[in-house]
């Protein structure tokens, strides 16, 4: 039994030492939003920030490897914003994303590859953040695999510095979120746009489209009316839009929705409201036949956009 232990035991800790130099190797110091933990930097593990190995926890648990942002040349994106701004709209800001993105990026992939498993975790993170920061989740009854799960994510959320701190002895998690904006927008919802994001870039090289993609667009229309949507992403001489919605109120921007795409002049099958928590597959269709847009879940999505992707393809 013990020599079971300390086998498990050494390979946590190989496995973990191998992702820290990983994240170092991808971020380097470059990162404006992320403090890497570089020797120099990172803190020494305290009861409060460590990890206690759990020898019922399995030791090959799922991992997140190769992540790479959807990283766009500029040039591209500026000629996205160009078309956009020919449709009426008067960009005021918007996002690219970038190399220094990569820490979101590897966050954003975890937590939507896992949601179902960690959803429980990010409801628990987001209440935290309303309150002192702090929160405490009981594994006690969560299966083996789940557990592994999210343990290893509330890890890996505190080696990229998204947690200032992070104990886990079982059953009992522990975790301090860090007092950062940009971490708290992201937690609370800019995960998925990340994901989505991730994903539809995946799709669209899997098929051999170039592309551009921004996101976080906001300006106003002529009569002075505010817009403001997650994700632009412009194939061939195609637009497609997408929302993202982590919470159940996502119905009452419908019809805002509905009058984006009128306006932008596109057909409701580019614009996708992709929404993190799954509803029955007849309520999703009877929205989209409703306010004319393509509502998915966060699953199919891939599925479905590279559906309507392929007929620009031709493949």
């Amino acid at each position: 039994m013990e020599t079971n232990f300390l086998c498990f035991l050494r390979v946590r800790i190989a496995d973990a030492i191998a992702r820290i130099v990983r994240h170092l190797n991808d971020c380097g110091t470059a990162t404006g939003h992320v403090s890497p933990r570089n020797p120099s930097s990172a803190p020494v593990a305290t009861e409060s920030d460590s990890v206690e190995p759990d020898s019922s926890l399995p030791a090959t648990a799922p991992q997140i490897r190769e992540v790479k942002c959807p990283v766009v040349p500029p040039l591209r994106n500026e000629e996205l914003i160009r078309r956009l701004e020919n449709t009426g709209i008067k960009v005021r800001e918007h996002a690219d994303i970038v190399p220094e993105d990569l820490p979101f990026c590897k966050m954003a992939k975890q937590m939507g590859k896992f949601y179902d498993d960690l959803k429980k975790l990010l409801k628990k993170i987001k209440r935290a953040m309303n309150l002192n920061g702090v929160f405490f989740m009981n594994l006690q009854h969560v299966p083996p695999e789940p557990r592994s799960i999210i343990v290893q994510t509330g890890y890996r959320m505190y080696e990229l510095g998204f947690l200032s701190a992070f104990h886990y002895k079982k059953p009992i998690l522990k975790g301090e979120v860090t007092n950062n904006t940009r971490f708290y927008d992201f937690l609370t919802g800019k995960w998925l746009e990340y994901y989505v994001a991730y994903k539809a870039a995946e799709v669209l090289q899997s098929l051999g489209l170039p592309f551009a993609m921004v996101r976080n667009v906001k300006g106003t229309w002529p009569q002075g009316t505010e817009f403001e949507t997650d994700l632009i992403i412009g194939v061939k001489d195609k637009l497609f839009v997408i929302e993202t919605k982590t919470g159940d109120n996502f119905s009452q921007k419908l019809e805002t929705y509905r009058a984006y795409a009128k306006r932008l002049g596109i057909p409701g099958e580019q614009f996708f409201v992709v929404l993190a928590d799954q509803i029955p597959p007849s309520q999703m269709q009877n929205l989209g036949m409703l306010y004319g847009l393509r509502v998915t879940g966060l699953k199919n999505f891939p599925e479905v956009f590279r559906s309507e992707l392929t007929k620009l393809s031709g493949q």
